[in-house]
């Protein structure tokens, strides 16, 4: 029997405190909205203590066993902040997909719910994902997942019309 691992890598961005983002009730820069000393702080120690670990114990079973072999999902935003804040993070996912016995899975580049919200915005936030990981990886995916595994029969078309292969999603009793 086969059994498929499926690695999920996001980081979500804190916010700034309300009256910071907005002081008159007008929003100012986009990149105001987020709390960018809090977010290095918590990237950084996460990408130390799990992304960094994990990663290279995932590289050591591929290149210990031919055999291995997994899925993996990286939003577009953990990307950018690996680059910014955890090249050491980016080099070993680099080095795990060289092997070519991982497979890299689309999602919303930032993991978003925007299917729940605007089919068009969501179209374009896997078409950049994919765009990234070709930037980044020289990976073209096949397969893709929704955030949270949120799926029906639409999820399944659009992304089909994409030019997916696969869609992951959880198991559902009939």
């Amino acid at each position: 029997m086969d059994v498929v691992f499926f690695f999920e890598v996001h980081q979500p961005l804190r916010f700034a405190p309300l009256e910071r983002i907005m002081p008159n009730g007008d929003p100012r820069d986009p990149r105001d909205l987020f709390e960018w000393s809090v977010n290095r702080e918590i990237f950084e120690r996460v990408a130390r203590r799990v992304y960094v670990k994990a990663s290279e114990i995932l590289l050591k079973s591929l290149r210990e066993n031919r055999d291995f072999k997994f899925t993996m999902s990286v939003s577009g935003i953990a990307i950018d902040l690996m680059e910014r804040w955890s090249p050491e993070a980016l080099k070993i996912l680099e080095e795990m997909v060289e092997t070519e016995r991982v497979e890299l899975v689309a999602q919303t580049y930032y993991h978003s719910l925007a299917w729940l919200i605007d089919r068009d915005e969501f179209i374009e936030q896997v078409r950049d994902h994919v765009k990234r990981l070709e930037e980044v990886f020289g990976y073209k995916p096949v397969s893709a997942e929704n955030t949270e595994f949120i799926y029906n029969n639409d999820v399944g078309c659009v992304l089909a019309s994409m030019g997916f292969k696969a869609v992951l999603t959880e198991g559902v009793e009939w």
